[in-house]
């Protein structure tokens, strides 16, 4: 019988590319994730054959740790991501990075695989990486990708570097985009009806205030998503036929994420929010809501995960012919 190719993971979170992993054929071996609520959720849910260690990873001792096949890594965002202004790159993210760096120095897996949002692309941090991998023998790739592109109903662009020890073949073909809508249609007869805010009323485009005024039966599905301050208010539609924007941790404070038809209003949960990000109904997902939002949120799209996890499952099978 063939063994399964294994898989671990730095900076677990609630486990979606362990998920990934999973749904592409691999086991799990272990995970470290420093935020003990958010591994609790993790643990209840996936089985890491070893064991999920709560703490940094700049403290792991990997030469403890069985060497995976495939090491995942999604170090923390906030000083590259656009949501968060005049962020820097910070000592402590150089620190996260040469722990990862260690991590492949010692583990030595088949393969590497990095993901991050997109301005972790011109980081020093990435640089320490790469380099690391280049020394150690590695072809490696890093391209920016659009979840949207490999069948997940959200835009979610997010970096991805692969690196293996031999021949790194190409990514999977795009697909055609999934809507927002398809993927939680049979959820919204249960949302709880939200009215919108003033201000959300102010900023709406004409037309769809008069098509809600008459609660007409031809408004189409919308999905609303928008925030405010003391300095201003924003808000993005999503047609029907479209994926949704990117779903973010502070879900519970974008209280203008409302689904919108013929009238109605209605306010999204973690469910609608899980499947956008592909996670199986399966994953029991925390009653706190703020809790649920930050682990689907900080994760990537289970399904975007699995589609790269079998490029790389495809090189260790071309490396076996050979």
């Amino acid at each position: 019988m063939e063994e399964m190719t294994t898989f671990a993971s730095l900076f677990t979170g609630f486990g979606l590319a362990d998920i990934g992993a999973m749904m592409a054929g691999c086991k799990l071996l272990w995970g470290v994730e420093l935020d003990s609520a958010i591994a609790r959720v993790c643990e209840n849910n996936l089985n890491h054959q070893d064991q999920l260690y709560t703490q940094s990873v700049i403290d792991v001792d990997f030469t403890k740790l069985e060497s995976p096949d495939i090491l995942w890594a999604s170090p923390p965002c906030p000083s590259f991501s656009k949501a968060k202004l005049n962020a820097v790159e910070t000592s402590f993210d150089k620190a996260l990075a040469e722990a990862i760096v260690n991590a492949i120095s010692i583990l030595k897996p088949r393969a590497f695989i990095l993901e991050n949002v997109e301005g972790y692309k011109n980081s020093e941090s990435l640089k320490l990486i790469r380099s690391a991998l280049y020394r150690s023998g590695y072809m490696m790739d890093q391209q920016v990708l659009n979840s949207a592109d490999f069948g997940v109903p959200q835009t979610r662009r997010r970096l991805i570097l692969r690196a293996v020890r031999g021949f790194l073949p190409a990514l999977p073909q795009k697909q055609k985009w999934k809507s927002w809508y398809q993927a939680i249609e049979d959820l919204i007869p249960g949302l709880p009806e939200s009215p919108l805010a003033q201000w959300q009323l102010k900023i709406l485009p004409e037309t769809i205030l008069i098509d809600m005024s008459l609660s007409t039966s031809t408004l189409k599905p919308l999905l609303i998503s928008g925030c405010a301050n003391n300095y201003s208010s924003s808000v993005s539609f999503r047609k029907s036929h479209e994926p949704a924007l990117t779903v973010t941790k502070s879900f519970d404070r974008q209280v203008s994420r409302i689904y919108l038809t013929s009238g109605l209003v209605v306010m999204l949960n973690s469910r609608a929010l899980a499947r956008f990000q592909t996670l199986p109904d399966w994953y029991e997902l925390p009653s706190h809501n703020s809790l649920a939002y930050r682990g689907i949120g900080n994760g990537i799209p289970c399904l975007l995960s699995q589609k790269v996890i079998q490029s790389i499952l495809r090189a260790f099978e071309w490396l076996a012919v050979s």
